[in-house]
């Protein structure tokens, strides 16, 4: 089933809010899906300082792509085939010659949004390819009230734990 809009739910604003209440969201960590690495975000026209993060993700030749709303900030990850360490999000700009990662100081990341907006006087040149490396969450919610579950001595199991994702509007 394919995900939801966020009509009247949202996701909960830092990693470990819980989602015990149904129509409330929290971030889900995705072990398979929660990494950026060289994720083309947008070309610069030398005067548009505002980007959405996306990841596309391609299955033969369907593809489909993501909007990034929580980036993770502070995270210590592993290193990337070119050495980056992805403790926050990067963002770098393909020149004619190498990926240049640019200073933190010349943008701001919206860690609510996936939102990256360049400081005045820092919008990409015209041309240049802008890509993001890092890591982010999954806002989600519960579309059920209930669970299936089920008891073996100590151990307790869920059966059926369905998640929706929050797709934004």
């Amino acid at each position: 089933m394919p995900p939801r809009a966020a009509e009247s739910r949202q996701a909960a604003d830092q990693p470990g809010d819980t989602c015990v209440q149904l129509g409330y969201g929290c971030l889900f960590w995705d072990c398979k899906e929660n990494q950026l690495v060289n994720e083309p975000v947008g070309t610069g026209d030398g005067t548009n300082r505002v980007f959405q993060l996306h990841k596309q993700s391609s299955t033969g030749s369907y593809s489909v792509y993501r909007t990034i709303t929580r980036p993770v900030s502070g995270y210590a990850g592993p290193e990337t085939a070119d050495g980056m360490t992805l403790s926050t999000l990067a963002i770098s700009i393909l020149d004619t010659t190498a990926a240049v990662i640019l200073d933190p100081a010349t943008y701001d990341v919206d860690n609510t949004t996936g939102i990256v907006t360049f400081h005045s006087g820092h919008a990409p040149t015209a041309g240049h390819s802008l890509q993001a490396s890092g890591y982010f969450f999954v806002p989600i919610y519960f579309p059920t009230a209930t669970l299936e579950n089920e008891r073996s001595g100590s151990n307790f199991y869920i059966k059926n734990l369905m998640i929706e994702e929050v797709m934004p509007v």
